[in-house]
């Protein structure tokens, strides 16, 4: 729109009036589940729980939706809408839709092990006053970002405690997510005492997530993988793809395309409406 980020922002900074706009992280009083939860209970009986897809092909004009485990077990649908990641899409479109399928295995993913280390707030001498920290390549640093949780978020942690969120691993790092757990705990723990000042003592506890395809890479000439997607979808209709495979990798994007497509098609917004809101505060 602007030409340059610097013009951007002057642009921005004109509108506002001058005034500078913070920056909000938002998230859930409970979690990101919230979301999952309520979406389910809007849903109602619609959503069956626990009931994987095998595949999707047409028959007699309608698609037809395999189950996982059950061959004999099969869902009829005028439209349907994949919003999986582009790696369980290719899957589940081989058999039907093999151009497809190949288009959507051009996507490549990045693996990303998420470690929480929960610590005394006396074993940390740093005040942790932000958000935490990015690593860019370089700076002797396996981790490649920290968030500091209960600075973010305070009501996220009890008592006297500190809760850090580190990530390994990501495209550069494609070894650091298949580590032992000890030894992500361990480089993790070493890595957080080297960028924040020596930390006493070992944490209290600690919880490990591995996410082997965690991250959709954006790699160059994904645009054009995007605009053979969406030529190829064309030729099926009453199929529709989302996720954050495609323009953007972030749940903010994610629901608003999902928007977007429920407009599109129709009749679902209704389930999404904000003047109804989820039940669970946002913080």
């Amino acid at each position: 729109a602007h030409g340059s980020l610097t013009r951007a922002m002057i642009a921005r900074r004109r509108k506002s009036g001058g005034k500078r706009e913070k920056p909000v992280l938002t998230s859930f009083d409970q979690g990101m589940e919230v979301l999952i939860r309520e979406l389910v209970r809007r849903l109602g009986p619609r959503v069956q729980i626990g009931t994987s897809a095998a595949s999707l092909e047409q028959n007699a004009g309608s698609f037809q939706v395999s189950v996982a485990g059950n061959p004999e077990k099969k869902f009829a649908a005028k439209r349907v809408v994949v919003a999986t990641p582009a790696h369980v899409a290719q899957g589940l479109l081989q058999a039907g839709y093999p151009r497809l399928a190949a288009c959507l295995g051009e996507i490549p993913y990045a693996g990303i092990t998420v470690a929480n280390l929960i610590y005394d707030r006396s074993q940390i001498s740093h005040p942790l006053n932000g958000f935490g920290f990015l690593v860019p390549p370089g700076q002797g640093l396996r981790i490649i970002g920290s968030i500091w949780t209960g600075s973010v978020f305070p009501e996220h942690v009890t008592g006297d405690r500190v809760v850090v969120r580190a990530m390994i691993g990501g495209s550069f790092d494609p070894e650091s997510p298949r580590l032992p757990q000890e030894k992500i705990i361990n480089l993790v723990h070493a890595d957080l005492s080297r960028a924040l000042g020596a930390i006493q003592g070992t944490p209290k506890a600690v919880r490990v997530y591995r996410h082997p395809k965690g991250i959709p890479q954006y790699e160059l000439g994904h645009l054009e993988r995007v605009v053979a997607i969406t030529r190829e979808v064309k030729e099926i209709p009453g199929l529709f793809l989302t996720g954050n495979a495609y323009t953007g990798v972030g749940i903010n994007d994610c629901v608003r395309n999902s928007r977007a497509l429920a407009k599109q098609i129709g009749g679902v917004e209704a389930v999404l409406d904000t003047a109804n809101p989820i039940s669970g505060g946002v913080t």
